[in-house]
């Protein structure tokens, strides 16, 4: 039986005039199968939704796959059917392939990783930085105008630090955790 794990269920933004079709997506053995779906609640156990699944998952016993859910015209569209399966491989792809939250996801934070060993290494690879966690180290998204337009609050956006990329980072999360665990960890 094919192992879907629940969080490799992709799902397109859900709205009830739409009539959706549900799609299996084996990676073992790279298929493609339409499956019937009556568009309700994507864990519904009705019998003409989950039949058709349970014969579907009997033919790919031991493979790896994800269930995602489509709206149907999108699907029937036979020429845009290509572009459709293109984007579903980039977002479910089997373990090892695919993007998973995107190349330039991965590229941001490979970035953010290698200024902070970068500032790491400036300081001496210190095991107590003075500037861990201060303003000077807050990256800020360039949000503001899109904050603004949406009625937020455009000083008020998420922050996240560059520390937190930081080899030093963990020494100070081990740190916390010995002394709320109560536990021996020598620094």
């Amino acid at each position: 039986m094919i192992s879907i794990p629940a969080a490799a269920t992709a799902s397109t933004s859900w709205y009830p005039e739409m009539t959706k079709t549900r799609i299996l997506v084996c990676h073992s053995c790279e298929s493609v199968q339409e499956l019937p779906w009556c568009g309700e609640d994507p864990q519904c156990q009705h019998p003409s939704c989950t039949e058709p699944l349970e014969y579907r998952l009997a033919q790919h016993p031991g493979h790896l796959g994800n269930l995602a859910d489509i709206d149907e015209a999108v699907w029937n569209n036979l020429s845009a059917r290509p572009s459709v399966l293109k984007e579903l491989a980039k977002i479910a792809a089997g373990p090892g392939k695919g993007t998973g939250l995107g190349e330039k996801f991965y590229d941001v934070r490979s970035t953010f990783s290698e200024d902070a060993m970068t500032c790491w290494k400036k300081h001496g690879r210190t095991k107590n930085c003075d500037e861990y966690m201060s303003d000077r180290m807050r990256l800020y998204p360039d949000t503001r105008a899109e904050r603004k337009e949406e009625g937020l609050d455009p000083k008020m956006r998420p922050t996240t630090s560059l520390c937190q990329y930081c080899p030093y980072h963990q020494i100070v999360t081990q740190r916390q955790r010995s002394e709320k665990f109560r536990y021996n960890y020598d620094v």
